[in-house]
């Protein structure tokens, strides 16, 4: 009742700037073309702006949740004629631009909106992401820096034999090969075939996607090329034109003494309805992330205490109606994971948990994911991975080389196993 009263009186005491907005929007002229800045990276989801920090001017980069919603808004705005998708030096792996890659392709798939991908700095993870677009255009004299698919693994094995340390592993899982360059000159048969499968599998994901859009007759051959002028991409279909970012306005046409204005999308807010609509108490979506390094007990990044406690907290708040597990880990601890394995399946006993793979969820990461109702993942996501290590370093044959001695007492055989 006390949170009906309180958005009732924040509608009444919003409703005039709400009737000004609205009254200034009619004024405005019709058409718009949106600008989306792709040039760094944009995290699934950001904490709003403290008050301090937005009377300072700061606000968060536009996170993909939202981002994601106003595009979806644009769908269904007769005043956008055009969106302009500008692509620079992106952050992040293959995985967190494939939301941003649907997103630009669904609103392609309206009609009378043209959607036109600027590519500042194309090299092949660019020209994948403008290839959801309309049109892709590229600047003039800047080289194209598509190397294709390849991996580089250093060993130090040897090195470390002869500086006197040995890695001692233990391992369950013939995949588990996290710590082969501690203790091998080069990768196993196992190690080396599952690097050569994913390396394989981005490359038939990224390849079927630019065709399908670009179409077939493009070369994409020349994805794997190495650096090439622009005009190659243009002439085999991978790009539409060559443009100099200053006449971009004018090609879009929206021109800055014209009619038609050029709308971030940070500043866009959605078509213009009729009548503001009446607050109404909405249902939640809990989000939880798991991002990072697997620990136990407290501090920065996902603790099991930190994930237990958000599970907890979502399962009894009646207001979340699900919740969006989104993983973004390598793993870490194996009884950290499974705390949090244990509290994600109370949770989805009791509400619908979807749990959202980032660009990696391996090992404890798949783990945690498996406790929830449903698993969805980009097909460039990194995952799998399961099985057990642990390693600890030896480091008598350095010692004695120094001139190092140890005396160990020891009232059971394996009161010092993890002395090094």
């Amino acid at each position: 009742m006390l949170r009906l009263l309180f958005a009732s009186l924040r509608f009444v005491l919003a409703l005039p700037f709400t009737l000004t907005r609205y009254a200034l929007a009619r004024l405005r002229p019709r058409d718009v073309v949106l600008q989306l800045d792709l040039d760094a990276l944009h995290p699934l989801f950001t904490q709003p702006a403290h008050l301090l920090a937005r009377l300072q001017g700061q606000t968060p980069r536009l996170d993909q949740l939202t981002l994601l919603a106003r595009l979806e808004r644009a769908r269904d705005d007769d005043r956008v004629q055009a969106i302009y998708v500008r692509i620079g030096a992106l952050r992040g792996g293959w995985a967190t631009h494939f939301g941003l890659r649907e997103a630009i392709r669904l609103a392609a798939e309206r009609p009378n909106c043209r959607v036109v991908a600027f590519v500042a700095q194309p090299d092949l993870r660019s020209l994948w992401l403008a290839s959801a677009a309309d049109e892709v255009w590229l600047p003039p004299d800047v080289p194209v820096t598509s190397q294709g698919f390849g991996a580089e693994v250093t060993f130090f094995g040897e090195a470390l034999d002869r500086a006197g340390v040995e890695v001692d592993v233990l391992t369950a899982g013939a995949y588990k090969a996290a710590l082969e360059p501690f203790t091998r000159t080069e990768p196993s048969p196992a190690n080396a075939e599952m690097i050569r499968a994913l390396l394989q599998s981005m490359r038939q994901v990224v390849e079927a996607e630019i065709g399908g859009r670009r179409g077939e007759d493009v070369e994409l051959d020349l994805l794997g090329g190495g650096p090439a002028q622009p005009e190659v991409f243009v002439e085999t279909g991978l790009a539409d034109a060559i443009v100099p970012e200053e006449q971009v306005r004018e090609r879009l046409g929206c021109p800055e003494d014209g009619d038609t204005r050029l709308v971030g999308l940070e500043d866009y807010a959605g078509p213009v309805r009729p009548w503001p609509r009446w607050p109404r108490r909405p249902a939640r979506l809990g989000l939880i992330e798991i991002k990072g390094l697997i620990k136990d007990g407290r501090g920065p990044g996902p603790t099991d205490r930190a994930v237990v406690a958000a599970c907890d907290a979502a399962r009894r708040d009646d207001r979340v109606r699900g919740v969006l597990l989104h993983i973004d880990s390598g793993g870490g601890s194996a009884t950290a994971s499974e705390r949090m394995w244990r509290a994600v399946r109370a949770l989805s006993a009791e509400k619908p948990v979807v749990a959202l793979l980032g660009d990696t969820a391996a090992s404890g990461g798949y783990y945690v994911a498996t406790a929830a109702r449903q698993i969805v993942c980009p097909p460039t996501t990194l995952t799998g991975s399961i099985g057990v290590l642990a390693a600890k370093p030896v480091a008598a044959g350095l010692l004695a080389r120094l001139g190092i001695h140890q005396t160990r007492f020891e009232l059971h055989p394996r009161a010092t196993m993890f002395s090094a």
